[in-house]
């Protein structure tokens, strides 16, 4: 096969199916359906972030990517197509089919409601993690990036939120103050299961943002420094 994004394309769609098949064979529940939907979209999730990892240093791949796209060259953008590229498109199809499975099947609206909130969260959270895997290893020089991911890792899921939370208990003294705002604060650090936008899917997507911001910079900046 000629580009390599289309047989990725096919080993990942298979790899969801046969995974999900055996979760599904040896753990049955029985509302099926909701359960092999819900296991493919984790599943999608953990290629998404092996191969965002996998991809994060490959500048040249994106320098041709965007090449192709601009000239409107097929063999230069799917040559160069992004393997997590290939994954949101999967995790998107499985994300609607999911949407619409459970709005048709689950009778309970409230529980429909957490459960799209949650695995919007999980995704923004998954792009997230992504966007600072290309910051962290944007330079291809860049030394121990291994290192840096690991760190990035323990500073953003046990080192920042423990600071935080316990910087909290300095600002709130009333014991249920506290407690609301520790709440409120913590879906920014973990994915939540709420069926609200501000403390579920928001506080990933602000970070998103932010990320992405960093990441444009970083962009300019490498790209003057190159100039000069």
């Amino acid at each position: 096969m000629k580009y390599n994004i289309f047989r990725w394309g096919i080993v990942s769609t298979l790899l969801i199916a046969i995974l999900t098949g055996a979760i599904q064979f040896f753990f049955p529940v029985t509302q099926h359906g909701l359960y092999f939907i819900f296991t493919s979209f984790l599943i999608t999730l953990v290629l998404l972030y092996v191969t965002f990892a996998k991809e994060a240093g490959n500048i040249e791949k994106y320098k041709w990517f965007l090449y192709g796209l601009k000239t409107r060259s097929l063999n230069h953008t799917f040559y160069n197509f992004p393997a997590w590229l290939m994954n949101v498109f999967q995790l998107i199809l499985i994300y609607l089919f999911m949407i619409y499975f459970y709005a048709t099947h689950v009778e309970n609206h409230e529980l429909f409601i957490r459960l799209v909130f949650a695995c919007t969260t999980l995704a923004l959270f998954v792009i997230r993690d992504g966007i600072a895997f290309h910051i962290i290893k944007y330079n291809q020089h860049v030394k121990n990036s291994g290192i840096k991911i690991l760190a990035y890792f323990l500073s953003a899921y046990f080192f920042v939120p423990v600071l935080v939370l316990y910087l909290l208990s300095f600002m709130y003294f009333d014991p249920n103050d506290l407690y609301q705002a520790r709440k409120n604060t913590f879906g920014f650090f973990y994915p939540t299961i709420k069926d609200n936008f501000r403390y579920g899917p928001f506080p990933p997507l602000v970070q998103i943002l932010v990320f992405s911001l960093i990441l444009y910079l970083n962009f300019k900046f490498l790209r003057k420094s190159k100039d000069h």
